[in-house]
């Protein structure tokens, strides 16, 4: 899948309340704890999760699940080409990391209230310890898809945030990993 996204920094309250005033319900919370893993001979310090390869075990409920994103940023949009799958054991998968010599470098608590938008778009408020709340614009296209249907979902994506209310300056297109490293949280 091609997941297109973008995030902002927002005052979860006022875009909880927009969302509702739209008539939009939540459809879940979660607590997700992400785990990311680089190789064993990268300095943690230093890697990007736009050029390096990263491997993130998220722990979400009694669900693990892997994934691998390649990933663009253009504009403050996000586009990655992801490989992901879902495990029994974490501890299975941190074993099975360790022998590929992966080793842990950074972990992430994430808080989210996931609204629906539309069939195809959903809305995450969420709250990432260390760092503060952001509202998340996310949707999926089958892989391959490029060109004039990757713009489109861009354009999307841009446009349910206005309609949050939610400023364009208050997008962050820097990674949750490169903006915990930076302030020295959750490094492992």
């Amino acid at each position: 899948m091609l997941e297109v996204e973008l995030k902002a920094w927002a005052d979860l309250e006022a875009a909880r309340a927009r969302l509702e005033a739209l008539g939009k319900k939540p459809k879940k919370t979660s607590l997700k704890e992400d785990v990311y893993f680089c190789a064993s001979e990268a300095d943690p310090r230093a890697v990007d999760p736009l050029r390096d390869r990263v491997v993130r075990l998220r722990i979400d409920g009694a669900k693990a699940f892997v994934t691998a994103k390649k990933k663009s940023i253009e504009h403050g949009v996000e586009a990655s080409e992801e490989i992901e799958f879902g495990a029994d054991s974490p501890e299975a998968v941190r074993a099975l990391l360790a022998y590929l010599g992966l080793r842990p470098f950074l972990k992430k608590v994430k808080r989210s209230r996931v609204f629906a938008w539309s069939e195809a778009v959903s809305v995450e408020l969420n709250t990432i310890d260390g760092l503060g709340d952001f509202v998340e614009v996310e949707t999926l296209l089958e892989d391959g898809a490029g060109g004039a249907a990757l713009e489109r979902a861009r354009g999307e994506v841009r446009g349910v945030l206005a309609a949050l209310g939610v400023s364009e300056e208050r997008i962050e297109a820097r990674p949750y990993m490169v903006l915990l490293r930076e302030r020295g949280v959750g490094i492992e």
